[in-house]
């Protein structure tokens, strides 16, 4: 299913995941001084329902903004090695660079961020940003790198040895599930362990691409994906604390599957604006949530959440325009 040299395949499904993949991740970030599991800063102020809101996001948002990767990767014409390097690294690695230095580093300092206090800037970079012990937003960017890599090489291996597409696919996921639960199989470095986590959501996504043409267009399909939804979403807010367990990935496979059997072949203007700004509203976005976290924490939360959704996020929509048209552009990944 690998699109010819030079030709793009447009997807409206995967434009509709996208936007919905981006309002998760913003809307996550908006409510998570409310979460309970995020400790980085705290309000005096206690919302339930958004603690449950984030608690339930967390479920699903990363498994699918991987799992889209992964569909989009299995479908894209494989360049060779050094070329698929240069354009990921184009795309990833220099975004890694730019907002590591001029957005999370000086957001961070302007805020008096806890997490930097009494350390020298060598080992701020070295030690927490290179190594992953606290590289905000941006681990994001080396993780998909890291399983756009893995993947690429894999996949290489096995064209080699001619192992049959769809057994390799089962293996790769067998593996990729050990690392998952056994971190200390990896280096403990976020480089490895981050891609250690979410390469099995990446080849989830690399699996759903190969069936993807063969699927039925059907009502029926799309009642039966919502109700897998439900029922899942249910079962996987009971799950929170077994993280990594199979029940728990099970249920966030059916999460991720269920959406791309619900997901409409139509694209309206909205999505397509949302998915097309996608990966800056990620990168100019989470940086800025720090603000109101360090200076307004306690606020009432409708003023909270509302500064980080519209100020915020039409600021990052501003800024991201700002780059895809201008020479700077690069510096997004565009």
């Amino acid at each position: 299913m690998n699109t010819e040299p030079g030709k793009k395949r447009t997807i409206h499904e995967i434009t509709n995941l996208r936007a919905l993949a981006i309002l998760f991740v913003v809307v996550g970030h908006s409510i998570i001084i409310y979460s309970s599991t995020w400790g980085r800063y705290t309000s005096e102020i206690k919302v339930p329902a958004l603690n449950y809101l984030k608690a339930y996001i967390n479920i699903i948002q990363m498994p699918l903004y991987f799992s889209i990767s992964g569909f989009l990767y299995n479908l894209s014409a494989k360049r060779p090695f050094a070329v698929f390097v240069k354009n990921k690294a184009k795309r990833l690695l220099v975004p890694w660079v730019f907002f590591t230095f001029a957005m999370m580093y000086p957001v961070r300092i302007l805020v008096h961020y806890h997490g930097y206090r009494g350390l020298s800037f060598p080992y701020i970079f070295f030690h927490l940003t290179l190594l992953g012990k606290d590289d905000g937003h941006v681990w994001f960017l080396s993780c998909l790198f890291m399983c756009f890599i893995v993947s690429y090489l894999y996949d290489q291996l096995i064209e080699k040895i001619h192992m049959d597409v769809v057994i390799s696919k089962i293996v790769i996921l067998f593996i990729a599930f050990a690392f998952m639960r056994k971190e200390y199989l990896l280096i403990d470095i976020g480089l490895f362990r981050n891609p250690g986590k979410y390469l099995f959501y990446f080849q989830i996504g690399c699996i759903i691409s190969m069936f993807w043409d063969r699927r039925k267009k059907d009502i029926r399909v799309q009642i039966i994906g919502a109700m897998i939804y439900i029922v899942s979403s249910v079962l996987g807010m009971t799950l929170l604390k077994y993280k990594y367990t199979i029940p728990y990935v099970m249920i966030r496979i059916l999460l991720v599957v269920s959406l791309y059997m619900i997901v409409p072949g139509k694209t309206c203007k909205a999505t397509e604006f949302l998915s097309n700004y996608s990966f800056g509203l990620y990168l100019f976005h989470s940086p800025l949530v720090y603000i109101t976290c360090a200076f307004m924490p306690n606020v009432h939360p409708a003023i909270f959440v509302g500064t980080n959704l519209i100020v915020f996020g039409l600021a990052s929509i501003l800024l991201t325009w700002a780059f895809k048209h201008s020479a700077l552009r690069v510096l997004i990944g565009e």
